[in-house]
């Protein structure tokens, strides 16, 4: 569809752009045209264009850009904006092209440019490349079905009516998650070895860690490194021991579980040290631990996730040569307000008051939002990262922020490849004794670091 006034899409009115004058030329086919004739109201200090009217620009195309492709959406909301300015924008008419280059179910991934359009010259432009979700598509987000066995679980659960975790002290918490974890995780098998470590993090402090070393693994061994969910808060090497059997035996490698110190006795960002530190002393004593460090990944589920992420942000800018990532539904944003934290609130075991209990023992201020290390959705520079494998959850609020991070690195030409697990809950990965999707996953995750592996090795 073409459209040339006012500034609308599918009869949505935004009154803000038709108070600036900007004006819809065309919204069609995942493409966009916004213009607008700068006046002096536009302008800041120097003469030239208000920085805050060229986002709003860029913005606006990307969101019509993305709606031309369902007639039938009301309003989008912006999760995600990255702007680079390039040069100013002066007097004239400004642009914005907007481009929607993939969209899934939920979300819509766009660029857009502002250039000056004759009579300014060229030249005098301002350019944005949103590196990952540019505009989501809030009124489409609507509650996927369940898998049936996950539903029949979920179902289970609240029938059985146990307070959520917020309810207790975080000690209290870890005694009831312990006990939660072992009804539905997978039968522990053999390994050839299992030793417990205590490995040294800095200021005198060491936490504990359990290495498995798989059947068939050769000498030395690939290692992966396993960091645990629990909102930073609850979860040990206890709670992921089967596990990390099962991944120890099928990839055919050493698996090192961390035991870093949680909150609220150690918030922010002691978790995140105590990682990467133990990630460091892997890699300084793989002689001693018998680890080939040319094959070496982090692994990290939830929390965990996160944890991964940040670590491997670490070891690139170190020089460390991680083979790969596999993140489990991480979180990754600083702010938990996306379209699926909104669907998937209540009812799906982890409900946002709980989140927001984790990330309070966790966190401590609002400042430590801003910090990387707790949302990597908002780190620097993705380029140059290890090959991801996301794993992520259909119907768990934290989805689209594990989306929005893939495609940060797809845009860094970072190797990824994202599996959305259809009617999958967030922890699905450790209910595999329950769940068929879970074991899926399971195989999924051993045949991609088996790959990464085998590869690593031939070269």
């Amino acid at each position: 569809m073409s459209i040339t006034n006012p500034i609308t899409v599918t009869d949505v009115p935004i009154p803000f752009l038709a108070w600036l004058g900007a004006q819809l030329v065309k919204a069609e086919g995942g493409q966009s045209e916004v213009r607008l004739d700068v006046l002096p109201q536009h302008c800041n200090s120097w003469h030239v264009c208000h920085g805050g009217v060229l986002m709003t620009m860029l913005d606006a195309a990307m969101a019509t850009a993305a709606r031309s492709l369902h007639p039938e959406l009301r309003g989008s909301a912006t999760v995600d904006m990255t702007t680079s300015f390039v040069r100013p924008g002066e007097a004239g008419t400004l642009v914005a092209y907007g481009k929607c280059y993939h969209r899934s179910s939920t979300m819509a991934f766009c660029e857009a440019k502002a250039a000056g359009w004759w009579p300014v010259p060229a030249a005098r432009s301002s350019t944005s490349r949103s590196a990952a979700t540019r505009a989501s598509m809030a009124e489409l987000r609507h509650p996927r079905p369940l898998d049936p066995q996950v539903a029949d679980l979920v179902s289970r659960v609240q029938r059985a009516h146990r307070p959520p975790y917020w309810h207790y002290t975080p000690q209290q918490a870890r005694a009831i998650h312990e006990k939660a974890s072992k009804v539905l995780e997978i039968a522990a098998v053999e390994v050839a070895e299992l030793r417990d470590l205590d490995i040294p993090v800095g200021d005198g402090a060491t936490i504990g860690a359990r290495l498995y070393t798989g059947m068939q693994a050769p000498d030395p061994a690939p290692l992966v490194i396993f960091s645990h969910g629990g909102g930073f808060t609850i979860g040990s090497v206890r709670d992921y021991d089967a596990v990390c059997r099962m991944l120890a035996n099928g990839v055919r490698c050493k698996v090192l579980s961390l035991d870093y110190r949680l909150a609220p006795e150690h918030r922010f960002p002691t978790a995140a040290n105590d990682v990467y530190a133990a990630w460091r002393w892997a890699f300084e004593r793989h002689a001693m631990l018998g680890i080939d460090p040319t094959r070496v990944a982090g692994m990290g589920d939830s929390a965990g996730g996160t944890l991964t992420a940040q670590a491997a942000l670490r070891a690139r800018d170190d020089g460390l040569a991680l083979a790969a990532q596999v993140l489990l539904y991480p979180g990754t944003s600083a702010w938990q307000d996306t379209a699926s934290h909104r669907a998937y609130a209540t009812g799906y075991l982890l409900d946002e008051r709980t989140i927001q209990w984790f990330f309070n023992q966790y966190l401590r201020d609002d400042a430590d939002r801003l910090d990387w290390r707790f949302a990597v959705l908002d780190a620097p520079e993705f380029v140059g990262l290890a090959p991801a494998f996301l794993q992520l959850a259909e119907c768990d609020p934290l989805v689209d922020e594990g989306l929005a991070y893939g495609h940060k690195l797809e845009a860094a030409r970072v190797p990824v490849r994202i599996q959305v697990y259809q009617g999958a809950i967030h922890s699905f990965y450790n209910m595999g004794g329950a769940l068929r999707v879970a074991r899926q996953a399971h195989r999924d995750s051993v045949d991609y670091l088996r790959a990464v592996f085998e590869t690593s090795n031939a070269a």
